[in-house]
């Protein structure tokens, strides 16, 4: 893999910034599951893999990834 492609830069920048605010979250969530009739979640799981797989869907879930030992911290919990 060369490098991340355009399509993947909007999505990382849509989704980690989507992801700090709950209701815009949902929100995006919504307006692309209404769109195309498919949830984000089944999108990025069938354009991605490994650990960036792993990174995004933990976005996805409102989630914020901590480092070490695979461990995730919800939004509102140690901050």
């Amino acid at each position: 893999m060369v490098g991340f492609g355009t399509k993947d830069k909007k999505l990382v920048y849509r989704i980690v910034r989507a992801h700090w605010d709950p209701n815009r979250l949902n929100a995006v969530k919504g307006a692309y599951q209404s769109r195309t009739g498919k949830t984000l979640e089944d999108r990025v799981k069938k354009e991605t893999s490994g650990d960036y797989e792993k990174l995004m869907l933990t976005l996805l879930k409102g989630q914020t990834p901590v480092a070490g030992a695979g461990k995730v911290q919800a939004h509102g919990h140690g901050h």
